[in-house]
C-alpha cells in the first residue's frame, strides 16, 4: 500500500528542476570546460539564478552562456560576490522556456602560481543559491549540484620515455 502512496505523491509534486555540474581535470595551461546542465522537470523556467563557488587561490573562473539557453535567446551576467563565489544571472527580456540542456559553460584555469604540489588533488566545485522564474514571473525552486576538479601535473607512464 505505501508504493502507491508514494507514487501519487511524486506525481502531484511534479519532477523539481535541477542544474548539473560536470567533473573535470585541470593543469598547467589545460584548463577546464565545465558544462551546466539544466534538467527542467515540468517547471517551465524563462531564467535562472546560481552562485558558483571554488577555491580562489587555485583557480581563475569565467562562466559563459551554454547552446540551450542561447537558443533561448537568453544572456548571461555575472558578478563576483567575494574571491571564490561568482553569482550568475541568465535571462531574457522574451518568454522564451530554456530547454534542457547546457545552459551555461564554466571555464577554469590555474591560477598563476599555484601550489600544483607532486600529487593529483580534488577540489570542489559548488553550486548554490539556485532559483528560476517562469514568463509569469513565478519563482521556480531549482536544486543545485556542484562536481569535483581534478588539478594535478601531467606525468609520463613509467617506461614511455623518448629516446
Amino acid at each position: 500500500m505505501r508504493a502507491p502512496l508514494l507514487f501519487l505523491i511524486l506525481a502531484a509534486t511534479g519532477m523539481a528542476a535541477e542544474l548539473h555540474l560536470d567533473s573535470s581535470a585541470v593543469a598547467a595551461n589545460q584548463p577546464a570546460a565545465l558544462s551546466l546542465r539544466l534538467q527542467s522537470g515540468d517547471s517551465q523556467l524563462t531564467g535562472v539564478q546560481f552562485d558558483v563557488e571554488f577555491d580562489a587561490s587555485q583557480f581563475d573562473l569565467k562562466v559563459d552562456l551554454g547552446p540551450a539557453a542561447e537558443s533561448a535567446v537568453k544572456v548571461i551576467q555575472t558578478n563576483t560576490l567575494q574571491p571564490g563565489k561568482e553569482r550568475v544571472l541568465i535571462f531574457g527580456f522574451n518568454r522564451n522556456k530554456i530547454a534542457d540542456g547546457v545552459i551555461a559553460v564554466a571555464h577554469l584555469s590555474l591560477k598563476s602560481g599555484a601550489d600544483a604540489g607532486d600529487a593529483a588533488q580534488s577540489f570542489p566545485i559548488r553550486i548554490s543559491e539556485t532559483t528560476g522564474t517562469t514568463a509569469e514571473g513565478q519563482a521556480v525552486k531549482v536544486a543545485g549540484f556542484g562536481a569535483n576538479v581534478t588539478r594535478g601535473h601531467a606525468t609520463r607512464a613509467r617506461g614511455s620515455e623518448t629516446r
